[in-house]
């Protein structure tokens, strides 16, 4: 999926968060030949981390997420134990927030988060895979505080995730 989406973006790298969260999203599909559908499933194992990050007093901080380079995502720097568990993490909420915002946002009508992908790839264009630049377009888009607490309502509402994984 990485090589496929740095063509489709005409050779621009997308933030850490976009391609590893996409490439993710995409590992959980099944295709049935017959009907010739895809469905994207829920990741059994991402879910599993993002349940129990949504579920700690502190929110997931998806504003840094959103800003994350790739020595910050994958953990470079760091020991061992505490570096894969950083990454484990980062995936988790990568694969989450995209996940949110290609199956969640029929749920969140009076909201702008189904632009947010669109917006992302769109400044990318322009700014010739300016990173900082995809960032401010979320910011611009939706109030990433609101989206933080609908991303969290969401991960914590086994009701909609099902309603989500049906779309």
């Amino acid at each position: 999926f990485h090589q496929y989406i740095f063509y489709a973006l005409d050779h621009v790298k997308p933030p850490t968060w976009f391609n590893e969260g996409h490439a993710a999203f995409f590992e959980t599909c099944r295709i049935n030949h017959v009907s010739k559908v895809i469905q994207v499933l829920e990741s059994e194992k991402r879910a599993r981390v993002l349940e129990e990050i949504v579920g700690r007093r502190q929110p997931p901080n998806l504003r840094g997420l959103l800003q994350m380079d790739n020595r910050a995502f994958y953990g470079y720097g760091q020991p061992g134990h505490a570096a894969e568990r950083q990454r484990d993490e980062n995936y988790a909420l990568a694969w989450g927030l995209v996940y949110f915002l290609h199956k969640a946002t029929d749920l969140y009508k009076d909201t702008d988060y189904a632009a947010i992908c669109p917006a992302v790839i769109e400044a990318l264009m322009q700014r010739h895979g300016n990173r900082h630049a995809a960032s401010q377009a979320v910011a611009k888009v939706v109030d990433l505080d609101q989206l933080s607490k609908d991303f969290v309502d969401f991960w914590n509402d086994r009701g909609d995730r099902k309603k989500a994984e049906r779309r």
